[in-house]
């Protein structure tokens, strides 16, 4: 029985330090979403301002024309702009269009889209910012992780003892 107890404390002590890995990662993908959202912020305030200047919004090649002639701190993104609601099936797109207007910015980050609603001023990259949204309850296995050695190794010595 004590070999069964001290099997699974090993199993998990391998699990926990395996888990712990994935939060080592997290801090790059935080560091990458902050430079993504800023990207973002300098697009959304340059459609504001063409808005302002000409009373229209860009068109698909003049918004391009202006993403490209802004600043990237990270890979240079495709970004739409949406200015009418339609349906759309997208994972995460707004929702709630309000009946006196308001636009959508998007880009298509490789498996999803992330968006700007301008009638809420919601950057759904702005929930992306955090080590408990990438990890929740994965946060403490670098303490579970310690916790299962230490358990294995008090085991191990008791074990050798009696």
């Amino acid at each position: 029985m004590r070999r069964i107890i001290q099997f699974v404390f090993i199993v998990l002590t391998a699990i926990s330090g395996l888990l712990s890995l994935m939060v080592l990662g997290t801090a790059q993908q935080i560091s990458k979403n902050r430079g993504e959202l800023a990207d973002m912020k300098d697009r959304v305030q340059a459609i504001q301002d063409f808005h302002n200047r000409n009373s229209r919004f860009p068109s698909h090649e003049e918004l391009k024309q202006l993403s490209d002639s802004l600043r990237t701190r990270w890979y240079r993104k495709e970004y739409y702009l949406d200015i009418s609601p339609r349906e759309n099936t997208r994972t995460g797109y707004p929702s709630n269009w309000p009946a006196t207007g308001g636009w959508v910015l998007s880009f298509w980050r490789g498996e999803w889209d992330e968006y700007y609603s301008s009638w809420d001023d919601h950057y759904t990259l702005a929930d992306k910012l955090s080590w408990w949204y990438y990890n929740g309850p994965l946060m403490f296995s670098p303490l579970l992780f310690l916790l299962f050695l230490g358990s294995s190794y008090a085991l191990k010595e008791r074990q050798r003892r009696f």
